[in-house]
């Protein structure tokens, strides 16, 4: 998971231009059914590591390979980084698209 400081489109830009804090490992609830959506939630955390100060806005999420962007969003609110400092990160619900009903 990566902190950015804008909204991310690819990975290049997730985990490297626009990317601030890192947090590896994070751990991925699995999914559930929620109004009209499926819904899974990134867990809270303590740990994640700044690697540069700036204004976090958005979080980004890449696959264990480091080649796929998954899911980006934005922040509940900014948060202020200062490079060599931990970051403290709320629970992050990800809405997916129910696939259709079989018939």
């Amino acid at each position: 998971l990566y902190l950015c400081s804008a909204e991310p489109t690819t990975v290049a830009q997730a985990n490297n231009t626009l990317s601030l804090a890192t947090k590896t490992n994070v751990t991925i609830g699995a999914a559930t059914d929620s109004t009209g959506v499926r819904r899974v939630t990134v867990a809270i955390f303590s740990d994640g590591v700044v690697d540069n100060t700036g204004t976090a806005t958005h979080w980004a999420i890449v696959n264990g390979a480091g080649d796929t962007l998954l899911a980006t969003g934005t922040l509940a609110s900014s948060i202020a980084l200062t490079s060599g400092n931990t970051f403290t990160l709320n629970a992050i619900n990800i809405n997916l698209a129910k696939p259709p009903v079989a018939v």
